[in-house]
């Protein structure tokens, strides 16, 4: 049996929460999206941070690979390993999803070339365009909203243009 890909799963559950970030189960996706996201990375008793990548399978050849988020992966796992150092420690849940979410999807942006599958032509798109027009940051706050995060509803109410940019262009999205 194969294992589940993080970095789509992620990704679906990320596009979910674009959609709906007020009930039950948008709370519930991005539980998973946070928890998914720190995969592999913990800090032990003696301060040091361990992490644990999945590596891709030898016998199988790159080539032909549908899905391949190895790159993206790795990245992602060493970006989250920064919430442990010490000047994040007072950066919000927002901030730190923020800076893992803008380094994963920078990650996908640059390994993108021959990579193929519905991930990669239907879901990464929408992400790495968000990132190209500077929509992570409101899209991070919007999703928080199902946490009820004080800092994501300060935010809201403080940048309410930008949050209808983001809405105006997360609703008109269309792929190329």
């Amino acid at each position: 049996m194969e294992k589940p890909n993080r970095i789509a799963s992620i990704l679906l559950s990320s596009r979910y929460l674009s959609i709906d970030n007020k009930s039950a189960r948008a709370k519930s996706n991005l539980d998973s999206v946070l928890t998914l996201m720190m995969q592999g990375v913990n800090k032990n008793s003696d301060q040091s941070i361990n992490i644990g990548i999945d590596m891709p399978d030898e016998n199988k050849s790159k080539k032909g690979v549908e899905n391949d988020f190895a790159t993206a992966n790795l990245v992602l796992s060493m970006s989250a390993a920064l919430d442990f150092d010490e000047k994040n420690k007072n950066k919000t849940d927002v901030e730190k999803f923020t800076e893992k979410f803008t380094t994963m999807v920078s990650a996908l942006k640059e390994s993108r070339k021959n990579q193929k599958g519905y991930y990669w032509e239907n879901i990464v798109p929408y992400f790495i365009e968000m990132k190209d027009k500077n929509m992570i940051e409101p899209y991070a706050n919007s999703i928080f909203l199902s946490q009820k995060d004080e800092n994501a509803t300060l935010f809201t109410e403080k940048n309410k243009d930008k949050m209808a940019e983001f809405y105006d262009w997360s609703k008109n999205f269309k792929l190329k």
